[in-house]
């Protein structure tokens, strides 16, 4: 649910509604606070704010965000079976999502446990990630953040070389919400399966599905999927999902519900403790339980492959400031702790 927005060659600073319209909307949008956040209203932030909204509501209808640890899920959850495999050279699960380009350093939050980041584009922005797995995207077929020129040229037709030495790759960001890719299945299926299905097949390439929102369709559209695109399906190593809401139980739920349904690994590569139901938001302290308890819950799921928290950015376009991973150029003690150290 969350957006893209990455300034290359320059530090991210949006003050307005128009710069942040930019963000979304300019070469390097990422476009995933679009729907949470009443300030995206520029880039059919309202949408996409109902849409998640309508999610937590159903799935959780929570305002409180101080949950107990939910040991009988762990037990249940640890029995499971779990398919898929993970990308070579992946040693942890906390990532970062990283729209900063160069205007922040990435070395600093390249610490403790974290080892895989993306950038909702096909490539690492000029970024030196150094031995940081990285995944490049398709992010969709049009729309600010859809480089499908330049994902054909540095991903599809340049399998072995520039950023693709891990051979990582991730479908359409959030096909289930307007202002972000906003594709139906079929659409989907198609794109991924003339830009990343050989990738996978010829390739050898660690391949994640579309995200979606937590928006209820979200279920509806990847059950859609699976039926008209099985081939792609079938593919796929693990599933991509967006988490907003202020519990950590209810989150903990939903990933689970995902797993048990598609039988696939998944990668959770946005999440925060943040409320867009018009309901409380999280205080700092609350923001710091739900991390212990839902990153601790997490490295204990074996099919839970990864995990990249939102965010460590210099405008949270939307989320709550308790929320913040960096100060300035450097990781926040919450960033610190999330990162296992």
């Amino acid at each position: 649910m969350l957006i893209l927005a990455i300034v290359a060659n320059a530090a991210l600073v949006v003050a307005s509604a128009s710069e942040h319209n930019a963000i979304h909307n300019g070469p390097h949008a990422v476009a995933r606070h679009a729907r949470r956040s009443k300030k995206c209203a520029t880039t059919g932030a309202s949408k996409y704010a109902s849409g998640h909204k309508s999610s937590k509501k159903s799935k959780s209808g929570s305002t409180n965000s101080n949950d107990a640890s939910n040991t009988s899920n762990e037990t249940s959850q640890k029995d499971a079976p779990v398919s898929g495999t993970k990308p070579k050279g992946l040693k942890g699960k906390a990532g970062l999502c990283w729209p900063n380009g160069n205007s922040m350093d990435f070395n600093n939050f390249k610490i403790g446990n974290v080892n895989w980041a993306y950038t909702w584009q096909p490539t690492k922005m000029g970024t030196d990630m150094g031995d940081t797995l990285f995944c490049s995207m398709l992010w969709g077929r049009s729309g600010a953040g859809a480089k499908l020129s330049e994902y054909k040229s540095k991903v599809t037709d340049n399998p072995e070389g520039g950023d693709n030495g891990d051979k990582c790759t991730m479908g359409p960001n959030e096909v289930n919400q307007s202002g972000q890719a906003d594709m139906n299945p079929s659409d989907t299926c198609s794109l991924m399966r003339q830009y990343q299905l050989d990738l996978k097949k010829k390739h050898g390439y660690y391949l994640i599905g579309p995200s979606t929102t937590s928006a209820p369709n979200g279920k509806d559209w990847y059950d859609q999927f699976k039926k008209v695109c099985p081939d792609v399906f079938e593919a796929l190593d693990a599933i991509s999902l967006h988490y907003y809401d202020v519990s950590a139980n209810k989150m903990q739920e939903y990933i689970e519900d995902w797993y048990k349904s598609y039988n696939k690994p998944v990668w959770i590569t946005e999440y925060a403790c943040q409320n867009f139901n018009g309901g409380a938001q999280c205080s700092k302290d609350q923001v710091w339980s739900f991390q212990q308890q839902i990153v601790s819950w997490m490295d204990k799921q074996d099919y839970v492959k990864g995990y990249a928290p939102f965010g460590a950015m210099k405008n949270l376009q939307g989320v709550s400031e308790v929320n913040r991973l960096s100060n300035g150029n450097n990781a926040t003690p919450l960033f610190r702790m999330i990162a296992g150290m």
